[in-house]
Parts: structure tokens; C-alpha cells; sequence
């Protein structure tokens, strides 16, 4: 292990939640995109990181692996769609609420690889009426 790395994380936990990254259109919010409509995610890092204990992250369904025996039961987004409490950022609570779980019963969250190609951007415009 490098110079750093947590003792908590040395032996290792099980992995629960793989959350791998896309490359192409980035996943902002509608501000952001609003702002930035040209910009492109093109650097591959070539890590995977495990998420540290008592640290949210943003998740995003787009590449998504879970270990259904550990976290299944609690990997359910909630309903999209107009008229649907939650609509814009399912996935996200969904994660946090995942990785407060994990964090409780000492299982690993990682994000990095494996990539997919992201091509499709969601509208900026309807986007922010949700958010």
C-alpha cells in the first residue's frame, strides 16, 4: 500500500457498489449546463478509487454494477416523470442513501473504471424546471 493509504481500507471489504464514469457529455446539473453546452469529459484516468467512510458522492445510474446479495433491496431509484416527488435526482439519492448503508455495515463503494461513451445529453431547459 502507498504512503497514505487508510489502515481502515488495507484488508480490504466487500464491494457493494461499482459506480464507473462516462466520458462525452458530461452528467451536470442544469445551470451548469446551461452555462457550459459545448463542454466534453475526454480525460481517461485509468483508477478505480474506493469512496472513503462518511463520504457522500453524486451517483449516477448511466454505469451502475451492484452486488444484489449485499445492497440489492436498497438500489430502488425512485419514480421519474412529471407529477414525481423526486424526478431529477433519482439516482443521486438513491446513492446516498446506498452509501450511508455501506458505511454502516463496513462495505466498499468505488467509482472509476470501467467508462462507457455518454452521447445523449438530457435538456438543460426541462432540467431546470425540475431542479
Amino acid at each position: 500500500f502507498v504512503r497514505g493509504y487508510p489502515f481502515s481500507l488495507r484488508e480490504g471489504v466487500p464491494t457493494a457498489v461499482s459506480h464507473g464514469l462516462w466520458l462525452n457529455i458530461p452528467d451536470y446539473d442544469a445551470p451548469t449546463q446551461l452555462v457550459k453546452p459545448r463542454e466534453r469529459n475526454s480525460r481517461y484516468v485509468d483508477a478505480v478509487l474506493t469512496i472513503p467512510k462518511g463520504t457522500l458522492f453524486p451517483m449516477c445510474g448511466m454505469n451502475l454494477a451492484f452486488n444484489r446479495e449485499l445492497i440489492g433491496p436498497a438500489m430502488y431509484f425512485g419514480l421519474m416523470g412529471d407529477g414525481q416527488p423526486i424526478g431529477r435526482y433519482d439516482d443521486m439519492w438513491a446513492g446516498w442513501c446506498v452509501k450511508v448503508i455501506c458505511d454502516h455495515l463496513g462495505w466498499g463503494v468505488k467509482t472509476g473504471l470501467p467508462y462507457i461513451w455518454h452521447s445523449k445529453a438530457s435538456n438543460p431547459f426541462v432540467n431546470l424546471k425540475k431542479e
